[in-house]
């Protein structure tokens, strides 16, 4: 649906802005699968400092809203 369509792209698109903001990585990985109807997976991986959860947890909206948005297409995330 377009409600999918357009949660899975701010998805992807918070995703890639975290990284290249935060992470210091100087490379990101993206995958996505589709391996059965109707499914997608989308990994994004980089080579960054990585991400403590807990911090980010108060630190800002951007891994909420994903969060929010993975909920309403029944994503898991």
């Amino acid at each position: 649906s377009m409600s999918e369509r357009k949660n899975l792209f701010l998805i992807f698109k918070e995703a890639l802005y975290n990284s290249s903001k935060y992470a210091s990585c100087n490379e990101i990985q993206v995958s996505i699968e589709h391996n059965r109807p109707g499914k997608i997976k989308l990994m994004i991986m980089d080579n960054g400092s990585g991400l403590d959860v807990e911090i980010q947890k108060n630190a800002g909206n951007g891994l909420r809203n994903m969060h929010i948005r993975a909920e309403e297409i029944a994503a898991d995330f």
